[in-house]
């Protein structure tokens, strides 16, 4: 039962408290606000807000308090531990800092300091039935049920209406067999809160292992009507559907799991099973090959493929996928005879031979020896080995995929913030509207007399300015005809060409700015930047469509072309080092030079670089977090996890996903 554990104790506390009084209201009204973005569960939105108060009235511990707590329920429990550290410094005899620090560090598996701050919690008040709650937490994971047990008798006496105790009780009831206790456990909390779909859910799993499936079911229904992006409980409302022999049930269940958990390899493996047994064969090969590929080590995935195959007489792939299985576990005696079989149909005879040796040695000297029972279905060739499996590691320590402001369980592509560009700001602009960063240096092209359209800086696209590009170049090229000297004319050009991806005629026009005004680093930046994108550009198209569109040259040619042109990224890296030496406070040009050094694999410059950026530019959250994903990939994920903590407190709301994946000890 430990895949229950982390799914029904890790409960997360609604942590609000009285509105304290200050005396500016500015500083008043931020915090009303960000408690009722926490109330919201808004909780990038109130770590901003509760940022402005720290920055205005750092004596103000509330707003680290409130801070920690919003990062908390982001997944970024390091983060909060850090915040809750920093209120305790300031006022060491609050009780629910040491509370939180504790249910922070219990998220991270750290349950003996967690337990010493929930006892110093309920020493400075020792009615905090919370801290009774989260101790009780403390003292499961360390299989101490009987402290545990304890605790939510404390707590549940403090506080009669506490229904997050009892359905902790009833799972330890559960968990000690005591099931009349466990059930009238669930039943409480449940009437003390009829709207709490984890109850339901845990009776439900209580009914299920006692056989009643239709009152499962029923429970189960009443907890996806509740919360219907709850994973854990579509996938056990699919075990009672099978249970009760609707399979079309089943498979819409698991379908919707696999909706809102692409990655869960358990609920592919059952669907693939299932998918078998009502002859779906293709759908249970696409099944099983998904369970391959995110569980290679799971023998039964291509063993039941392989018998898959043998039915379909594609008897090669079946041998390929029984040597896969031997491969991953070599005494698999059934997959030897499973082996010998489709050589057989191959007249591979001498093959055959071997493997049905192979497993009658095997199978004998496990009989003779018995060293390990829980192989028995591995080497027994009665046994069935295409059951439904019911839990794995795939549930073990998921909270379910929850919206509402929790970024850190939505599933996204990790991919880094992208270069900032100089370019041009238009009204009707999406993205410019306003401006993410101000930069002294930006706004001084804006001040330059006979600027003809304003610039901003971003690292966002934006197609409404591409559209107007085309008919500002036949401006630009009057504007360059009547006055030929003025290098700014041939900078906007060239701006616009980039835009309309003319990337040649772009880099061209710069040179011819910088040819006119060399000392001016922002034709270098941007020429930096168009050189970038035209490579990036040429490394998008493969080798055959440079061949195609230029028949003049042959293959190989063409294929030493491409290969040669990632030398280009030297130019570019030349240009932003041109542009550190005429402009060493733009903390940009640091930013956009870090990412070109992780794509050349100097991941140590890149972070030099990157730390530089935030060093002029404290805010700077983007630096952050590439900063960040550079540590993770270099398997430093302590450094990784402070930078995108840092980032997500600014506002960046990808880092919670990522913080959950890699942050975490149970992860």
């Amino acid at each position: 039962m430990d895949y229950l554990k982390k799914i029904f104790f890790s409960t997360i506390l609604v942590l609000l408290f009285p509105l304290i009084s200050f005396s500016q209201l500015n500083v008043d009204r931020y915090m009303f606000t960000g408690r009722m973005q926490l109330a919201r569960n808004e909780f990038t939105e109130a770590i901003r807000t509760f940022n402005t108060v720290i920055v205005v009235k750092p004596e103000i511990y509330e707003a680290l308090l409130f801070r920690g707590i919003a990062k908390y329920n982001l997944g970024d429990y390091k983060g909060a531990e850090n915040d809750y550290d920093a209120v305790i410094k300031v006022n060491p005899f609050i009780s629910d800092a040491f509370h939180y620090r504790g249910v922070a560090r219990e998220r991270q598996s750290e349950y003996n300091s967690a337990i010493e701050d929930f006892n110093k919690a309920i020493e400075l008040d020792s009615s905090n039935s919370g801290a009774y709650f989260s101790r009780g937490i403390a003292m499961v994971m360390l299989k101490n049920y009987k402290k545990a047990l304890e605790d939510y008798d404390r707590a549940i006496k403090l506080k009669r209406d506490m229904y997050g105790a009892y359905l902790n009780r009833g799972i330890i009831k559960q968990m000690l067999k005591d099931s009349a206790g466990a059930m009238s456990d669930l039943n409480k909390a449940i009437r003390l809160n009829p709207y709490y779909a984890d109850a339901f859910s845990r009776r439900g799993l209580l009914k299920y292992e006692s056989g009643d499936f239709k009152g499962s079911l029923t429970d189960f229904n009443q907890a996806i009507k509740l919360d219907n992006m709850n994973v854990m409980s579509f996938y056990c409302r699919a075990l009672c559907k099978y249970k009760l022999l609707d399979y079309t049930g089943t498979i819409e269940d698991y379908n919707k799991v696999l909706e809102l958990d692409p990655q869960n390899a358990l609920t592919y493996y059952n669907r693939a099973i299932l998918e078998s047994y009502i002859g779906a064969y293709n759908n249970a090969i696409e099944d099983y090959e998904k369970v391959s590929q995110l569980k290679p080590e799971n023998i039964l995935a291509h063993y039941n493929r392989g018998l898959i195959r043998y039915e379909l007489k594609d008897y090669k792939g079946a041998t390929e996928d029984f040597t896969k299985a031997i491969n991953v576990f070599p005494d698999f005696a059934v997959a030897y005879l499973a082996r010998a079989d489709v050589r057989m149909k191959l007249n591979n005879v001498k093959g055959a031979i071997e493997d049905e040796k192979t497993a009658n040695e095997k199978i004998y000297t496990y009989n003779k020896n018995k060293k390990d029972s829980s192989l028995n279905s591995l080497m027994d060739t009665t046994k069935l080995l295409n059951k439904i499996i019911e839990f794995d590691s795939d549930f073990e320590n998921t909270n379910g995929i929850i919206v509402n402001g929790r970024i850190q369980d939505k599933n996204v592509e990790i991919e880094a913030a992208s270069n900032f560009v100089i370019t041009f700001f238009y009204k009707d602009s999406v993205f410019t509207n306003k401006a993410p960063y101000f930069s002294v240096e930006a706004d001084d092209l804006n001040n330059r007399p006979g600027i003809k359209i304003p610039f901003t800086l971003t690292n966002k696209d934006d197609s409404l300015v591409q559209r107007k590009a085309g008919t500002l170049i036949e401006t630009m090229n009057k504007a360059i005809s009547d006055e030929p000297g003025n290098s700014f004319n041939y900078f906007e050009r060239a701006l616009l060409k980039c835009i309309e991806k003319d990337y040649h005629s772009s880099i061209n026009d710069y040179n011819k700015a910088i040819e006119l005004n060399p000392g001016f680093a922002f034709f270098y930046f941007n020429r930096a930047n168009t050189r970038y994108k035209m490579l990036e550009f040429i490394n998008s198209i493969d080798d055959s469509y440079i061949v195609r569109v230029d028949m003049n040259k042959n293959i190989t040619n063409a294929r030493q072309e491409k290969s040669e042109i990632k030398t280009g990224y030297e130019d570019v890296l030349g240009d932003y080092d041109k542009t550190v030496s005429l402009m060493p406070q733009f903390p940009f040009v640091y930013f956009n030079r870090a990412n070109i050094k992780c794509y050349l694999k100097d991941y140590r410059g890149a972070i030099d670089d990157y730390n530089k950026a935030v060093e002029l530019l404290p805010e700077f959250m983007e630096a952050y977090f590439n900063s960040g994903l550079t540590y993770i990939y270099l398997k430093d994920n302590k450094s990784g996890c402070i930078d995108l903590s840092k980032a997500g407190e600014l506002g960046m709301k990808d880092s919670y996903n990522i913080i959950k994946r890699y942050c975490n000890k149970d992860k």
